[in-house]
């Protein structure tokens, strides 16, 4: 699974406002059509697990990358992460630029 998503090249990827799950759904669906290797069936399957629907939008332009390469830029952009399983590619929220709520709680001394 590794060596597919580093030997899948696109050749353009232009997403502009488009939901991260149907970029998800797109590179899956493309991923079949740039897939040279004879590496069981072609493409990837790319999955989302999004349980809070936050389904951010991505907006990015690349050219000339590998599929892993792609993915790596698209989660960084909308602060997912993913994982290589043994059959699946699966994104998940949880990436380092994931937007976290600050919140300040005040904290009383009762003793020196």
């Amino acid at each position: 699974m590794l060596q597919k998503l580093d030997r899948i090249v696109i050749s353009n990827v232009n997403f502009t406002e488009v939901p991260l799950n149907q970029a998800v759904n797109t590179l899956s669906a493309i991923s079949e059509d740039f897939d040279n290797t004879d590496t069981g069936p072609p493409g990837l399957n790319l999955v989302l697990l999004d349980p809070e629907r936050t389904n951010p939008t991505v907006n990015i332009t690349l050219r000339h990358l590998s599929l892993k390469r792609i993915l790596d830029f698209i989660v960084d952009s909308v602060g997912f992460q993913y994982e290589v399983q043994e059959d699946a590619v699966v994104l998940r929220p949880g990436g380092e630029n994931r937007n976290l709520n600050t919140e300040v709680f005040p904290v009383l001394r009762l003793f020196a």
